[in-house]
């Protein structure tokens, strides 16, 4: 091979590299004081214009889409709806880029994006506690966790334990949908690293996801192993660490004042409760977002546009509840809630579960038609 060829393979790879950071560790080269920068639309942006000038169909989606979003945002920063543009244009932006990424532009993102994803979590791991500086310069703001050497739990290259677990798990249930046989053993270890951050969110995700990647005669045996462990957890035989180990008290005690003894439980709890009253105070040209605003509810303030994307959303669920899928659905409320979740990774994962849910429905459709006639 010659040197420029060489030189050329190492660049295609560093910048190959660099792209998938952006995108999988939504925090990198924190500018803004938000856990998600703006890189990745930049970046979507740039690949859906070139996309668009490949024929005119591309192009006129590209440009109703994006014309409809620039009368939104028009909208609502005209009529006084917003001053807070750091969440106004990122949900905007995710519905954009969730109706104009196709398939096989994800495909490529997910190629790309295993060895990107444990390298920082591995070099975020090892920053934290002895080079903190450089953490917060790669990665942001500073975790509470970074106190006492990972005590309760680990974050890796991420502000907090349960945004860690989610990037890894929805990367691996994307996965699973895009490709089970391709992505398998990557798909799993990424569950594994959500289970190693040790909260309560990575724990479950990252046990639903390896759930899902096994066929039924092994999830008997997971289901068996699961039961057997509670009894011994139960039993307290071995004591959990952090938030895991008050989980494990509520357990044996019953006692309900130690979860709602805890800040961060209680946090969402209220927040979540003041959301869900959009439901309540539903508005058809929507309300003011403000730093309370989290989780899908937030949709909700927009007004129609907002309501009818997530009645979308909330009809693939129930689709996914018919076909007998119980699993993606516990993984949508987990990610529902959250304050965090306009980044790259939730798009690919729904945009995933509506291309396999109308695929699945279809065969169930066929399925219930042929044993009619049986």
């Amino acid at each position: 091979m010659l040197p420029q060829e060489i030189y050329l393979n190492r660049t295609k790879v560093v910048s190959l590299f660099f792209l998938s950071t952006i995108i999988f560790i939504p925090g990198f080269l924190q500018i803004f004081p938000t856990d998600t920068q703006p890189w990745y639309m930049l970046v979507f942006f740039v690949l859906l214009f070139l996309n668009s000038i490949k024929s005119n169909k591309n192009l006129f989606m590209f440009l109703l889409v994006f014309g409809i979003s620039f009368c939104f945002l028009s909208f609502r920063i005209f009529f006084g709806f917003d001053d807070n543009l750091s969440k106004l244009i990122p949900i905007t932006f995710f519905i954009v880029f969730l109706l104009l990424l196709n398939k096989n532009q994800i495909d490529f993102f997910l190629s790309i994006s295993f060895y990107p994803i444990l390298f920082h979590s591995f070099i975020g791991f090892l920053l934290l506690p002895f080079l903190p500086g450089l953490f917060d310069f790669f990665y942001g703001r500073l975790p509470e966790s970074s106190i006492g050497f990972y005590s309760r739990s680990i974050n890796f290259s991420f502000p907090e334990p349960a945004f860690a677990a989610k990037v890894f798990s929805i990367t691996g249930f994307t996965m699973v949908l895009a490709s089970r046989e391709k992505y398998l053993i990557k798909s799993r270890i990424l569950f594994f690293l959500s289970i190693m951050t040790l909260s309560i969110t990575g724990i479950i995700l990252g046990l639903l996801g390896l759930f899902y990647t096994l066929n039924f005669k092994k999830k008997i045996i997971f289901l068996i192993i699961g039961l057997f462990s509670f009894f011994l957890i139960y039993a307290g035989v071995f004591t959990l660490p952090g938030r895991l180990g008050t989980l494990q008290n509520l357990v044996i005690n019953l006692d309900l004042s130690l979860i709602l003894s805890d800040r961060s439980f209680l946090d969402r709890l209220v927040t979540l409760q003041n959301m869900s009253q959009e439901f309540f105070n539903f508005n058809f040209f929507g309300s003011q977002l403000t730093d309370k605003s989290i989780s899908f509810f937030i949709y909700l303030q927009t007004g129609i546009f907002g309501f009818i994307f997530l009645s979308l959303l909330f009809f693939v669920m129930l689709m996914r509840l018919i076909i007998g899928d119980f699993i993606i659905p516990l993984v949508f409320l987990a990610i529902a809630y959250s304050d965090s979740f306009l980044y790259p990774t939730i798009i690919f994962f729904l945009t995933y579960v509506i291309l396999d849910t109308f695929k699945k429905y279809k065969i169930f459709l066929v399925g219930e038609n042929n044993n009619a006639f049986v």
